[in-house]
């Protein structure tokens, strides 16, 4: 009998830090990579984050019980058209991306008849390596959304995969994940491009160019092509439009902060003042990211107990387990 096989279809940085993490202890399970990049391919062979590697995308999915997406927002779509009719009705499609709610809605409209759908946000600790590592997404976060009209298994099994992997799973509704993902994700994305922008087409660009330097290179790196933060911001476009316009009305109290004299009794300029309370807040998230403890009483949707690791998976016995609550 064949050993069952997890598909990674998308191999860059997350989908090799993914195989690297569900090969670090031993499984009852291979791991098969597929990208459109063959360099991408022999990258991950060389990092032994997939056992092997199939450069077709049909037979990479046929037979798979676990098919994982790590692919931008614009392919993910294409991507199940392609491989609907390969799925075995038992497989867990599991799609990690930035963006839950399009992710779901793509997922509903390609694959209607497969209830074994499942979005996942990980989200890489401020910590973590650049390069990926076996323990990439170890104390890391893993929000988990699904259709109402997902198999509770598919729930159950995605929340081992996080398990596995040494994330924590979060079961979210997947509206609610993307009205925050606005926020700490696609805002700085946003801000990055104005200040790219802004600063490229002042006239004396020319010469700060020389002067820019690590500092505005963090600033304006938006983390993606064209394509894929343009497709994430449009499919996201009514929660980025809250955040613009809460930023707007904040850039407008930094001005009067900027503008405010100096006080007469010796005490802070008010600009000093409130920087000075944003770092202390900034500290506290730092330390409280760094150590994974967010020193409150874990939230309702949080797995609380370790249920074995995609054993369900791979010992045909997927009906039999308790659904995890809170999604």
């Amino acid at each position: 009998m064949a050993k069952p096989f997890i598909t990674i279809i998308g191999l860059g940085a997350t989908g090799s830090a993914v195989g690297l993490a569900l090969r670090k202890a031993p499984g009852e399970f291979e791991v098969v990579g597929h990208d459109k990049s063959q360099a991408a391919e022999t990258e991950a062979r060389k990092l032994n984050a997939v056992q092997r590697t199939e450069w077709n995308l049909h037979r990479a999915v046929e037979g798979s019980s676990m098919v994982i997406l790590a692919l931008p927002l614009p392919a993910v779509e294409e991507t199940l058209a392609h491989i609907a009719d390969d799925l075995a009705p038992q497989a867990l499609v599991l799609i990690l991306n930035g963006l839950l709610q399009p992710v779901v809605e793509s997922a509903a409209r390609t694959l209607p008849n497969h209830a074994r759908v499942v979005a996942a946000h990980l989200i890489t600790a401020i910590n973590a390596p650049a390069t990926p590592t076996p323990d990439s997404f170890v104390r890391a976060d893993c929000c988990i959304a699904a259709a109402a009209s997902a198999d509770p298994v598919a729930l159950e099994l995605a929340g081992d995969f996080a398990e596995r992997l040494g994330a924590t799973a979060h079961f979210m509704d997947p509206v609610e994940h993307d009205g925050v993902a606005a926020m700490v994700e696609q805002m700085p994305q946003l801000a990055g491009a104005a200040l790219l922008a802004i600063s490229t087409a002042a006239p004396g660009w020319r010469e700060a160019r020389r002067v820019a330097g690590a500092r505005f290179a963090g600033a304006t790196d938006i983390g993606g092509s064209a394509a894929q933060v343009g497709r994430g911001l449009l499919a996201n476009r009514d929660n980025v439009r809250r955040q613009l316009q809460a930023m707007q009305t904040e850039l407008a109290r930094w001005q009067q902060l900027l503008e405010a004299d100096a006080p007469t009794d010796g005490s802070a300029h008010p600009l000093e003042v409130a920087l000075g309370e944003l770092l202390d807040a900034r500290s506290v998230w730092e330390q409280q990211a760094a150590a994974g403890d967010w020193d409150k009483e874990p939230s309702p949707m949080s797995r609380s107990e370790s249920n074995g690791m995609l054993r369900q998976l791979f010992l045909g016995n997927l009906g039999r387990r308790k659904p995890p609550t809170g999604n």
